[in-house]
């Protein structure tokens, strides 16, 4: 004999509410109280918003996915958000019970997730589904791209960039009125790609010496310039003087999650590093030569 029909509408409401995960709204200092959706350490919006190039251990397409989205790089314009896999949720209507009854026996996701929805916003499209991920437990969304940013930021405040090669011509010293020939190469060392960040993200980022400004010493100055173009100055000004190469540096960065890399991506922010260093320059004397 089949259960009265009232029976059947409160058993599945009971189911639905058992496999109903709480919505992250907040995080907490400590990510004690969080959802594993969100994880420790994810910035995720209070509609479960994450932004850029996202990862979900053990499913690798996540990555795959966000590090070829959006419309700038490194996913830049990207928004994704997550609602419950039930027949009736999407992102305007996220947390809706009505007909999740047995949604985790129906999944492929493991005994200890559950599916959710993944849908990308950017610049040109509104909540277009991409796929359903499984969270929960130890699979949660993590920031990647985020969190390599922070990564590359910190290290770039600490980071001093190795001085260039400075060639000049006469090398020894030069005279007063005449052509000196200035060049400026980078060091064979130093530069990277040097590895840092983890244990979650890991990065590997080089600098590049992007432009130079030379500073003679006699008040006369470049300006931004080429590294590779050869300067011409003639110093008016005898002795030791006192000259300042400034080097403006970019840095191209990738970052790692769960043994896959995406990038190389430009780090955002200026680095710049001034290097003294001394020119002699002896005063030129007129020289009578005989024309016997």
């Amino acid at each position: 004999m089949s259960p009265p029909a009232r029976f059947i509408v409160i058993a599945a409401l009971a189911c639905c509410a058992a496999i109903t995960p709480p919505f992250p709204h907040a995080q907490g200092d400590d990510c004690g109280p969080l959802p594993s959706v969100v994880g420790c350490g994810a910035s995720a919006g209070p509609d479960g918003s994450f932004h850029g190039v996202i990862g979900v251990a053990g499913q690798a397409w996540v990555l795959d996915v966000s590090s070829h989205s959006g419309t700038t790089a490194g996913c830049g314009d990207c928004s994704w958000s997550v609602v419950l896999d039930c027949p009736f949720n999407s992102p305007g209507n996220p947390d809706s019970d009505f007909g999740c009854a047995g949604l985790t026996s129906n999944s492929t996701c493991g005994p200890d997730e559950t599916p959710y929805r993944l849908y990308l916003s950017t610049t040109e499209v509104a909540d277009r589904l991409v796929g359903t991920v499984c969270l929960g437990g130890a699979s949660h969304i993590v920031e990647v791209g985020v969190d390599a940013q922070a990564d590359v930021e910190r290290y770039l405040r600490d980071v001093t960039p190795p001085d260039l090669r400075i060639t000049a011509r006469p090398r020894a010293s030069t005279l007063t009125g005449l052509p000196t020939y200035f060049t400026a190469s980078a060091p064979d060392h130093g530069l990277g790609p040097l590895s840092f960040g983890g244990p979650s993200v890991s990065e590997s980022i080089t600098l590049v010496p992007e432009q130079v400004m030379w500073q003679w010493g006699d008040g006369d100055a470049t300006g931004w310039v080429a590294l590779a173009a050869t300067q011409v100055h003639r110093f008016l000004t005898s002795g030791e003087l006192a000259c300042v190469l400034t080097t403006r540096w970019g840095a191209t960065y990738t970052a790692t999650f769960g043994g896959r890399t995406v990038g190389p991506y430009d780090a955002t922010g200026e680095l710049t590093r001034a290097q003294p260093f001394i020119e002699r320059v002896d005063t030129s004397r007129p020289v009578l030569v005989s024309g016997d």
